[in-house]
């Protein structure tokens, strides 16, 4: 099996597919349907350049191999979603559709342990630092995974405090629904602005030497938040920026999005890797692989005829 699709996919416990964007799945998390997309293994630049504006000291520039594939989820936790497994919400700024916000740490850990006992096929998590800057970066090295600068057309943040060479833009002051703005390169929206969102990771300098699969210091005092939020300004939403918070505190502008873990005894493939279909490209043309059965057999039906014919010759 090709190292970079998921094991065992495609699943036939859920609806899946592929897009432009790459490989998805569709899944309820007590009854709140949530997308998750395959981020597949690879090697990208963590931190920030010593050149690059308005960079923290902490933002280390170093390389990072991720030899694990991973799933997150398109989007921040939506209050919805959060509502149905905590029956509360604590978010400052409300929607249903919006990013829960105002929770701590520890509160997603609470979270999670209630997921992952509704659930018996996935774990759910906080991302590492490391995966959640390599899901934003989405292949690209420059300060946002849309270029050099941002707007408010891309990004939900302080407008009166811009990047590089803008005047004032727009402040919205609020948050906004999730996937009301484009997405990265890699199918995931509101990386950047939004809300802070949560990462695994206690707070430490980052390294300057190369590393794999790191998870960050074994204890500390204060937790990592990554990609700003629609209070901040422009500098704080780029793909390296990182603060830190005690994991008790809540602030009304963070907020988290999750990675999830198949478990093992759902790994089995229902056909081969090299068995998929490409599906359509159009994002709203997503298509349910469980929905092509009868194509991915006519395909194997082809290959083994011409096998056949070959050896025939």
């Amino acid at each position: 099996m090709n190292s970079t699709t998921p094991p065992g996919f495609p699943y036939k416990w859920c609806n899946c597919g592929e897009d432009k964007y790459g490989i998805w799945i569709q899944i309820k998390i007590n009854q709140s349907n949530t997308q998750m997309r395959w981020m597949k293994p690879g090697e990208f630049v963590m931190g920030s350049p010593d050149d690059e504006l308005h960079r923290y000291e902490h933002e280390t520039n170093h390389e990072v191999s991720l030899t694990k594939g991973f799933w997150i989820s398109d989007t921040t936790c939506t209050q919805e979603t959060w509502e149905n497994v905590m029956k509360s919400n604590p978010s400052k700024n409300t929607g249903p559709q919006k990013p829960v916000d105002n929770i701590s740490f520890n509160d997603c850990k609470k979270f999670f342990e209630k997921v992952n006992e509704l659930n018996n096929k996935i774990v759910f998590s906080l991302p590492t630092e490391s995966q959640w800057e390599y899901a934003c970066r989405a292949g690209t090295q420059t300060p946002f995974s849309f270029g050099i600068n941002i707007s408010p057309d891309q990004v939900n943040y302080n407008g009166e405090h811009p990047y590089i060479g803008q005047e004032k833009q727009l402040n919205r002051n609020q948050t906004l629904e999730t996937k009301a703005l484009p997405a990265n390169p890699w199918g995931l929206y509101e990386m950047h602005g939004n809300v802070w969102e949560w990462c695994s990771d206690w707070f430490a300098q980052l390294v300057s030497n190369g590393v794999t699969d790191p998870v960050g210091p074994s204890n500390g005092l204060y937790k990592i938040l990554r990609g700003g939020s629609a209070f901040s300004g422009a500098a704080d939403c780029r793909s390296a920026a990182r603060i830190r918070f005690h994991p008790n505190e809540r602030y009304y502008r963070n907020g988290f999005r999750f990675i999830c873990v198949i478990r093992e005894d759902e790994k089995k493939a229902e056909y081969k890797a090299h068995e998929r279909i490409e599906l359509p490209q159009d994002e709203e043309e997503l298509t349910s692989v469980s929905e092509n059965r009868e194509i991915i057999m006519k395909k194997k039906e082809i290959e083994k005829n011409e096998k056949e014919n070959k050896s025939a010759r």
